[in-house]
């Protein structure tokens, strides 16, 4: 099963923008983008950490 938030960011002129296909409600988008922040973290400390 896999759902989909997609966030834009537009380097040019710092525009943010957001795309909800799987309309996916507040919570299990906060629950997402909080869940990709622990991954991203862990990976970068793993990193460094080598």
């Amino acid at each position: 099963m896999k759902k989909k938030f997609i966030i834009e960011v537009d380097i040019v002129d710092g525009s943010v923008d957001y795309k909800n296909p799987d309309e996916l409600n507040y919570f299990e988008v906060l629950g997402a983008i909080e869940f990709v922040k622990l991954m991203i973290s862990n990976k970068f400390d793993n990193e460094v950490a080598e």
